[in-house]
């Protein structure tokens, strides 16, 4: 004798309901879609989604990590056999130009996008979009800080400002994206912004950075 499995299996592909209602957020905001705008998107009753991600904010938040998690897997790509920092940052820059004006996909960033035109009703969702930015400026910061240790760049580089400074050049990319700026135009502007790090270049022969002491 065979028993049933307890509960109801989900009868929707969670990865494709995901990137549905990302595509909607990408495009019109956060608050701006209703959980009716999103199920009719996604395909799925609101009790579905509520048992999936507990709640808007939750699909927000998945929606958020599966753009990451796919920026991660473009830039894996492109890096290997990079060794500068100034190289790998070029080609980061040059996916973010890409990615941002996509054919057929929303425009800008959608960590960027999503938190447009939110009312302090969803601060949590504006903060939620704030730190998955904040783990983008720490991928700019730590390729900056490693410039550094391999004696690319001088040893009194302003790492923490030149990461604000870029993390800021791409927000503006994704807003000019948005305002309809070709991929060309967006490449140029990352091309003019990294050379400012590239001001910092170590002289050709120089020393590597000392490498940090515990205290």
């Amino acid at each position: 004798m065979t028993t049933r499995p307890r509960g109801r299996p989900r009868a929707f592909d969670r990865e494709m309901a995901v990137r549905s209602a990302q595509r909607l957020i990408w495009q019109h905001g956060f608050e701006a879609m209703s959980l009716s705008q999103l199920e009719d998107a996604m395909g799925i009753r609101r009790s579905s989604l509520y048992s999936a991600f507990g709640s808007k904010l939750g699909l927000l938040g998945e929606a958020a990590d599966l753009y990451i998690a796919d920026f991660a897997k473009q830039r894996d790509v492109v890096l290997p056999g990079i060794r500068s920092t100034l190289g790998r940052l070029e080609a980061m820059f040059g996916l973010f130009s890409t990615i941002f004006v996509a054919p057929g996909g929303p425009l800008g960033c959608f960590l960027c996008s999503a938190a447009l035109s939110c009312s302090n009703e969803n601060e949590e969702a504006v903060n939620l979009l704030i730190m998955r930015r904040k783990a983008f400026a720490e991928v700019i910061r730590a390729e900056l800080e490693a410039g550094v240790q391999s004696g690319e760049f001088i040893p009194d580089t302003p790492v923490a400002a030149l990461s604000d400074f870029l993390v800021s050049v791409i927000q503006g990319m994704s807003i000019g994206a948005r305002d309809g700026k070709p991929v060309e135009s967006l490449r140029q502007t990352a091309t003019f912004a990294l050379s400012v790090p590239a001001r910092y270049a170590a002289p050709k022969g120089a020393s590597p950075a000392p490498a940090a002491t515990a205290i």
